[in-house]
């Protein structure tokens, strides 16, 4: 299982961020801005392999209810 982190704004989804595996330093992050909402899942590894953001982003949407 990972980490994805999402953010929302007046119900849709604007972006995505995988964090680092614990113990590496990020070198980017994501911050919401106004009006904006931060989101945290853990989904399966297999969906963040290439070929499968549509399922990613269909299991994002239906979890935090967005369009």
């Amino acid at each position: 299982m990972k980490t994805i982190v999402a953010i929302s704004e007046r119900g849709r989804l604007v972006g995505t961020y995988e964090p680092p595996p614990p113990g590496q330093e990020a070198s980017a992050s994501i911050l919401p801005g106004k009006g904006q909402k931060l989101h945290e899942l853990e989904v399966d590894e297999a969906l963040l392999a290439r070929g499968r953001e549509k399922e990613l982003l269909r299991v994002l949407k239906r979890r935090f209810r967005l369009k």
